[in-house]
């Protein structure tokens, strides 16, 4: 059965001064959409804290909404897969050339890389030069850069 949270709110005082339960005068069942009025006993069911349990769905939901625990990826730093945000990379490398032109070496576009990890994450983390290099090949090759390596 489900309860109206704002039946029960005063028991959950952060406080503590609450009290310890209250009466419930409406329930549903989970699967409907009308709510049921209790009528007997006349001043409702009491429902203590203990009596309440919050379903795993709504739990997850909420987690997820309101970022806690930091399971939600932000930026381009390490995801919940512990990978770095490569497709955004590949969408920066495609800015990069369209409004800048390439850069004059490899080695300046992986440092320029490195700082767009750093500077969209939420904690400064960037990949490895290596792990750049390897994904930024295949876009090198098919633009046929031939600036210096340097």
């Amino acid at each position: 059965m489900q309860i109206q949270p704002t039946d029960i709110l005063p028991i959950f005082r952060r406080c503590g001064t609450g009290p310890h339960s209250a009466p419930v005068k409406r329930i549903r069942p989970l699967e409907e959409e009308e709510w049921l009025h209790i009528s007997a006993p006349e001043e409702g069911v009491i429902v203590s804290i203990g009596d309440v349990m919050i379903l795993g769905n709504d739990v997850q939901r909420f987690e997820d909404a309101h970022n806690l625990f930091d399971r939600i990826a932000e930026g381009a730093g390490l995801g919940e897969d512990g990978d770095y945000d490569w497709v955004g990379m590949h969408v920066e490398i495609t800015r990069r050339v369209f409004e800048e032109g390439l850069p004059v070496s490899q080695a300046e576009w992986i440092r320029e890389l490195q700082d767009w990890f750093s500077n969209n994450s939420r904690d400064g983390t960037f990949p490895d030069e290596r792990s750049i290099r390897r994904r930024l090949k295949p876009v090198l090759d098919a633009l046929k850069f031939r600036r210096s390596k340097g």
